[in-house]
């Protein structure tokens, strides 16, 4: 499900929320940030496996450029193999630019296996892209449908004239945003025990769950509930965000 986490202008960076992340979401990092427009106007990028390399990378060009806007993500594989290459960012060009813009997923899209083939879903959302215009409501509003309805959450960020915003933002009402102003895509940056959690089965079977997220009922699990019935007690053992890590590495590892 990875953790995708967004820094605007002046925002601090929390190397250690970033470090949290990846323990969970050790599958590929990578990082955006915009160039001002009065030094080199564009997007900077960096991905790779090592989370400490990437780190290190990002938070001294964050440094360099306190006032860019900015995302670290780490990614936990679902679609696609485990390598730089799956790492986000993946640059595309919304709006007819020139490929001055970086998109990143947290979560996974419903499209029909048919229609990604051998590409991700990010990657195919990338494609999807180039038709369409971000500043038209029409487009951005159907974005952000499709965002909810996969309990996904989408971030582009820009730096191209043809582009009115620096930093697109879907499905906000369930990322985390800390007292500092961070955007978080999930509790993940809160560590084991309070973001997430973890049991071993007896035939030695992982498990992983994620804990309650913003705008998820604490009795049925699902987003945007409102039922007065439901009184958040008794949890079932594992709420539906919960996942076989020891199936899934094997899926996504194996290939």
């Amino acid at each position: 499900m990875c953790l995708l986490s967004y820094y605007a202008p002046g925002v601090p960076v929390d190397e250690d929320e970033l470090r949290r992340g990846a323990e969970v979401n050790d599958e590929g990092h990578g990082f955006a940030l915009t160039l001002p427009a009065d030094d080199v106007r564009g997007i900077l990028t960096a991905k790779g496996m090592d989370f400490g390399s990437v780190l290190r990378l990002f938070a001294g060009m964050r440094s360099e450029y306190p006032q860019s806007h900015a995302a670290f993500h780490s990614r936990l594989a679902t679609t696609g193999r485990v390598c730089t290459q799956q790492a986000h960012p993946v640059m595309c060009c919304p709006n007819g630019s020139e490929w001055n813009a970086a998109l990143f997923l947290n979560g996974t899209l419903d499209f029909p296996f048919e229609a990604i083939g051998k590409l991700s879903d990010t990657e195919h959302l990338a494609h999807g892209l180039e038709s369409m215009d971000l500043d038209d409501p029409v487009h951005a509003d159907a974005l952000e449908i499709q965002a909810k309805r996969c309990n996904a959450k989408i971030l582009i960020l820009a730096a191209d004239d043809l582009m009115a915003e620096n930093a697109y933002i879907f499905n906000r009402d369930q990322w985390v945003v800390t007292p500092q102003g961070v955007l978080h895509s999930n509790a993940d940056f809160r560590g084991k025990g309070t973001g997430w959690d973890e049991s071993t089965c007896d035939d030695g079977t992982l498990l992983r769950w994620r804990m309650l997220q913003p705008g998820q009922c604490s009795f049925c699990f699902r987003y945007g509930c409102r039922n007065p019935a439901h009184p958040g007690e008794d949890y079932p053992p594992h709420p539906p965000a919960w996942r076989n890590e020891t199936e899934r590495r094997a899926k996504v590892r194996g290939r």
